[in-house]
């Protein structure tokens, strides 16, 4: 009966978390250049204004597509800068979102601040 309990938990829990995504304004695409960071699965993918040479939490990262997101967790130093390089934010789980500047660099979780 206790395994049961805590399905139904975890059922009633999701339901909760699905009813409140869908009750919540879908806004104007066109302000998150086209894409709605949260609503949907796809990558967004842009290049970054200027460069980078690393990132810790509180880094902010602004696009071309006009968006611009805060590193939240992870820290990375390069060894040299990169100028404006192919950026890729990535959908993870939960709404999280995580920023990848290269294949081999590990991504930072992000959230959009615009």
């Amino acid at each position: 009966i206790l395994s049961g309990e805590h399905e139904y938990a975890q059922i009633e829990a999701t339901a909760k978390a699905e009813a409140e995504l869908k009750s919540r304004p879908q806004g104007d695409p066109a302000a998150a250049g086209g894409t709605l960071a949260g609503f949907n699965d796809e990558p967004i993918r842009s290049r970054l204004v200027g460069s980078v040479s690393g990132w810790e939490p509180g880094t902010e990262f602004k696009l071309e597509n006009g968006q611009t997101w805060k590193v939240l967790k992870g820290n990375m130093k390069l060894r040299k800068p990169m100028q404006a390089p192919e950026i890729i934010v990535v959908p993870g789980l939960m709404g999280r979102w995580f920023l990848q500047v290269h294949e081999d660099y590990p991504k930072a979780r992000v959230y959009l601040i615009n």
